[in-house]
């Protein structure tokens, strides 16, 4: 597995971009991705993504290819997601 983490800061927006690999296979049911790696429960670090976007307010866009999931965090307020 590949991980690739880009984060820029374009004040007063924090953005985060999280690539994975994977073997393209989605498993994707209502609007939630379940691991492939764990017998199809909810993805652990998706899930801790989910947290921490809803608790300061951020947007989480995702989209994927054949081998590539990407996650992109946006966060309005730098100052009260670094504090």
């Amino acid at each position: 597995t590949i991980i690739l983490i880009s984060i820029k800061v374009y004040i007063p927006v924090l953005i985060i971009v999280i690539q994975n690999s994977m073997d393209g296979n989605i498993n994707f049911n209502g609007n939630k991705y379940y691991s492939s790696k764990r017998n199809g429960v909810l993805g652990r670090g998706i899930s801790h993504i989910n947290k921490i976007v809803d608790k300061y307010d951020g947007v989480v866009y995702r989209k994927y290819s054949n081998c590539l999931f990407e996650t992109k965090i946006v966060m309005g307020n730098v100052d009260k997601v670094v504090n």
